[in-house]
């Protein structure tokens, strides 16, 4: 049997603060299912909640983002994700049809909607591996 676990991990020193939250902490699925994760976040002035991936062989990888209900995913993950939510302060990552490619350490982070001054997104991040049983 094939299992596909998903782990949240906090790493001491890249997160500033503890604005943004993510749930379930571990999550384990089957390979083809699906995994669903939430992220908020408390800050009123944050209207935009972003999605990436990092993988041992490709290095961080944007998947897309939400904002004000509108979701935005990566031409190549518009088959593979979904976003939900509504990005002031809340949204949901859901992976469709897990694979072993699916492994990775997968980040959600908030920020304002704003070019014109600096921004320090806040940001959570989790691990997502495949298990063979």
């Amino acid at each position: 049997m094939i299992m596909f676990a998903l782990f949240f991990v906090m790493l001491p020193g890249l997160i500033r603060s503890k604005k943004v939250d993510q749930t379930p902490q571990d999550l384990i699925r089957n390979l083809t299912e699906s995994a669903v994760v939430t992220c908020s976040h408390s800050d009123q002035g944050f209207e935009l909640i972003l999605w990436y991936k990092r993988s041992d062989d490709k290095g961080f990888i944007f998947l897309g983002y939400l904002n004000n209900n509108f979701q935005n995913p990566e031409d190549e993950f518009k088959d593979k994700i979904e976003l939900a939510g509504d990005g002031r302060s809340s949204a949901t990552l859901t992976i469709k049809h897990l694979t072993a490619d699916n492994s990775g350490v997968y980040y959600c982070a908030a920020r304002r909607h704003s070019v014109l001054k600096p921004h320090n997104p806040e940001q959570k991040h989790f691990l997502i591996t495949s298990r063979y049983l």
